[in-house]
């Protein structure tokens, strides 16, 4: 391989490794669910061998950390769409599978640019959402105790990257019912 960030020649090579194995794992099952998964498979694992041998040409060359980006991007974006086409091949895509696959690429991909940065990063893994809900209500009972109870009984409501957590004052009277007000006066704050 000559030119890791040249899509149409990466699309093609992508699609000849494809092609050779197609035949055999078609033979070898006629499960499409097993026929799609060895496909992906087999392109994922020469998408991986692909950019293994470029980062060798890249630490032997001194490549700059933007040119192994782009040249990650370019290789992983050109399997994607083999691996798409060669699925649909062996088992047809329906439009919400379709969506689905497409969703499920879009993460690694964009990943990509954190595993191969242009510039110094330091990566923050985010907090378990379950642990900082626990974590608020442990606050509660060391700081302030006599609201601990309430707290217990709090929610914790999102709306995308917002966040709330609902105390009530009152909770022993119809609780439920004042905290889906509370739940719907937020989600209305988002409201055009």
């Amino acid at each position: 391989m000559v030119s890791y960030n040249d899509k149409i020649t990466l699309i093609n090579y992508f699609r000849s490794v494809a092609e050779r194995e197609l035949c055999s794992i078609v033979r070898s099952t006629h499960d499409y669910r097993k026929q799609a998964s060895k496909i992906n498979t087999v392109i994922k694992d020469q998408k991986d061998c692909t950019i293994d041998e470029m980062l060798q040409t890249a630490r032997h060359s001194r490549w700059s950390n933007e040119y192994v980006l782009d040249c990650v991007l370019h290789i992983t974006y050109a399997s994607y769409v083999v691996m798409l086409e060669f699925r649909n091949k062996v088992w047809p895509y329906e439009y919400m599978a379709f969506a689905r696959r497409i969703g499920e690429l879009w993460e690694p991909f964009c990943k990509e640019t954190f595993s191969y940065p242009v510039k110094k990063l330091r990566l923050i893994n985010p907090p378990d959402f379950d642990e900082v809900q626990e974590d608020i209500k442990r606050n509660f009972e060391e700081y302030l105790p006599d609201q601990y109870e309430k707290a217990c009984t709090g929610q914790i409501v999102t709306n995308g990257d917002f966040a709330v957590f609902i105390l009530l004052g009152d909770f022993q009277s119809d609780w439920e019912t004042q905290y889906q007000k509370a739940e719907k006066y937020f989600f209305s704050l988002f409201e055009s």
